[in-house]
């Protein structure tokens, strides 16, 4: 997500408070008589509340349920039983414009300069991109380059020193440039005069139009890119069922494209933002970043009020013309999509759900239900308990979450408990990457359970009402769904981890005067080495160099299609047993080892947990007591399939390994994986299993066969 930052200094905010929509939310492209501002009523249509301009009319959309595809198109997923239906005559070509970025390599490649260049090698460029990552201040920089070890036994710098350095560094291409404004904003303090205090923002920022573009015509996007919506729908109990996934399976981008000119392309924004903290320890420096990306470009790369009179005495601002006013399409009550991370764990469990079901069992016995839980390689074992945790964040919730109801088991009445389950299930559901209309279902279904039990926490004393705003926004979370697919592609943990990246790296690495400026220089630079990167990328075909390559990061395509001999030509045998068994057809690398079974990718670290394990303490100890047939069976059919593999006999020792990962495969998009890991490993013991961990584990792994 690396398009538009801005930063803005820290000051007085103006807010504005608009009308709550109601539970049941109008067709977020519907025009009716509601939305009609000449008579006075503020709807949710699309022309807004601004009187100033004529509506904007939409042809009625037909409703997305009445009407399906009779027949399946090309798509990978037909085989799973889906049907997909294009939106027609969408996202159109009108011809053939190479973008800018795609401008800039073939401009460099047609220097004959090597892709690294201004820098004297690729060992040289790797350094400059990490120290231009690091975050350190140019002071430090400097240290670095005058360092007696750096100059006498390292390889000679083409830059002498941070300035010949930055030199490089300010040479090469950015993305769209950034302008500066100031704005003057009014606060709800008052001087000694009794006027309102103002206040002078600088603010950072880049046109939105250009970082679309940057982000559209930017080839490293090229294959996870959607310009049409979709409807994806699977058999049902005598109906066709739909499935959202992604933004463009969602009814509003379909819906929105039929507002628009045929053959059009609808390109959604996503815009996080949220006030972070620059200055630590000591300081009261903050900013405002705002992270701008597009619903077209896959989330696997992407990757969460009151009326006007009583904002006066709430001390809000009310801003009358708001800047969506005029905006075609726009309906700023369906802007706001469902944010897991401040609603679900940290409003929802965490601040209501968890310290209502802790005044049942006090905060001592939930310490000590947390800390009595079994210990498992998967799961957060809270020795001390909870209590004494100071920084929550989005792990230490959702880990919580894993084991709540187990440390509130038979401690709050069955109302209680039953309304606790509800919550958690629902939070859990909103978490799945794909849902269906059962799924949304049954999410509804579990608030209905919540609200029948509800009064529990009332006649306890713990509440006296549930008019609390996040769970009113919990009753939207099942439309919000259908309208723009689900709440993983707009996770607010991802513009979090991008305050550090892009905001407070370069705040630490500032001399902390005129720091808004010297962060939007580092903004340049990291961008600068990033589209760099991506040039080298765009050229790795011609180059023999994957040290950029981790196997931990890359999912190996399956090899099933090809024939065996193609199969023993591509890989290498694998150790991860004995040699005379060797692994199913593999790809190794120094990290580890990767091998397909039914389309998903199987994985594991190169180095055993336990080497050279007889077959007797495979049976006895690790309890795998048919492991021997299994294995000759196991040989009897790869070499049925012209595999060449060694017999097995009972003095044969084997390698164990106590973790696996897997890779499935999404059962919507062949090429993304959903990574597991199983666990298989037994209690420490005598011999070779004193290396072992002190308590056993083990996953429950289901494994469909096929027919």
């Amino acid at each position: 997500m690396r398009a538009a930052e801005a930063v803005m200094q820290e000051g007085a905010t103006a807010s504005f408070a608009p009308q709550l929509p109601a539970r049941n939310l109008p067709d977020p492209l519907a025009v009716g008589a509601d939305d009609d501002p000449e008579n006075g009523n503020q709807g949710l249509g699309l022309q807004g509340s601004s009187p100033r301009r004529p509506p904007v009319t939409i042809e009625e959309a037909i409703d997305d349920d009445e009407t399906y595809p009779s027949s399946h198109h090309s798509n990978p997923i037909e085989q799973n039983q889906f049907d997909v239906e294009d939106f027609p005559s969408a996202g159109e070509s009108i011809g053939i414009q190479k973008s800018d970025r795609v401008l800039d390599y073939e401009a460099q490649a047609s220097k004959n300069e090597e892709p690294w260049s201004p820098f004297s090698s690729y060992n040289e460029w790797e350094f400059a991109h990490w120290l231009m990552r690091s975050g350190i201040s140019q002071t430090e920089m400097d240290k670095f380059f005058k360092l007696n070890w750096v100059q006498r036994h390292t390889e000679p710098f083409s830059f002498h020193n941070k300035t010949a350095f930055l030199q490089k560094i300010d040479s090469l291409p950015t993305g769209p440039k950034f302008d500066t404004d100031e704005i003057l904003v009014t606060g709800d303090l008052t001087d000694e005069a009794g006027e309102k205090m103002t206040e002078t923002l600088e603010l950072w920022f880049r046109d939105p139009v250009d970082c679309v573009q940057e982000l559209l015509g930017n080839p490293a996007f090229k294959d996870n890119l959607r310009y049409a919506p979709v409807r994806i729908t699977r058999k049902g109990q005598g109906r066709r069922v739909r499935i959202f996934n992604e933004a463009w399976t969602g009814k509003w981008w379909w819906k929105a494209q039929k507002a628009i000119p045929k053959g059009g392309t609808v390109a959604p924004l996503i815009i996080a933002t949220d006030k972070t903290q620059l200055s630590y320890l000591s300081g009261d420096k903050a900013a405002w970043p705002i992270y701008l990306t597009i619903g077209n470009i896959s989330k696997k790369i992407r990757r969460d009020e009151v009326a006007e009179d009583e904002a006066d005495i709430q001390g809000l601002n009310i801003v009358k013309s708001p800047f969506w006013a005029d905006l075609p399409l726009s309906n700023i009550f369906m802007a706001f999509t469902p944010d897991v991370l401040h609603q679900l764990h940290k409003g929802i469990f965490k601040e209501h759900l968890f310290s209502w079901c802790q005044e049942f069992v006090s905060s001592t016995e939930i310490d000590r239900r947390y800390m009595s839980m079994p210990s498992h390689p998967s799961l957060w074992h809270f020795k001390s308990g909870i209590s004494t945790i100071k920084q929550w964040t989005g792990n230490e919730y959702k880990q919580m979450e894993r084991v709540f109801l187990g440390a509130i088991a038979g401690g709050l009445p069955a109302r209680a408990a039953h309304g606790a389950r509800a919550f958690l299930e629902f939070i859990y559901y909103a978490q799945f990457p794909t849902l269906d209309e059962d799924d949304l279902d049954h999410m509804e279904a579990l608030l209905i359970q919540f609200h029948s039990v509800k009064d529990v926490f009332v006649e306890a004393g713990i509440r006296e009402h549930f008019n609390i705003p996040k769970f009113h926004a919990l009753i939207h979370y099942t439309q919000l769904i259908r309208l723009h697919g689900t709440p993983d592609g707009y996770n607010t943990e991802v513009p979090e981890r991008l305050h550090i990246d892009y905001v407070k790296k370069g705040f630490r690495a500032s001399n902390k005067k005129d720091y808004i400026k010297q962060m939007q220089t580092m903004l340049s630079r990291m961008e600068a080495i990033d589209i760099r990167q991506g040039y080298i990328a765009w050229l790795q075909p011609r180059y023999d160099d994957d040290s950029e390559i981790s196997s931990d990061d890359v999912v190996v395509e399956a090899l099933e299609g090809q024939e065996p001999s193609q199969q023993n030509d591509q890989q290498q045998s694998g150790n991860a047993a004995h040699e005379t068994l060797d692994a199913t057809p593999s790809i190794q690398s120094d990290e580890g080892e990767h091998f397909a079974i039914q389309g998903s990718v199987l994985s594991y670290s190169k180095q055993p947990s336990i080497e050279n394990v007889p077959q007797r303490i495979l049976v006895e100890d690790f309890r795998a007591r048919n492991f021997f047939n299994a294995a000759k069976v196991y040989i009897r059919k790869q070499r049925a399939q012209g595999h060449h593999l060694k017999s097995i006999v009972e003095h044969d020792k084997f390698h164990i390994y106590t973790r696996l990962k897997v890779h499935l495969m999404s059962i919507l998009d062949p090429d993304e994986r959903i990574q597991d890991v199983v666990h298989a490993m037994p209690g420490k013991g005598k011999g070779l299993l004193s290396k072992l961990r002190e308590n056993a584990s083990f996953s429950t792994v289901l494994i469909r066969v096929p027919d």
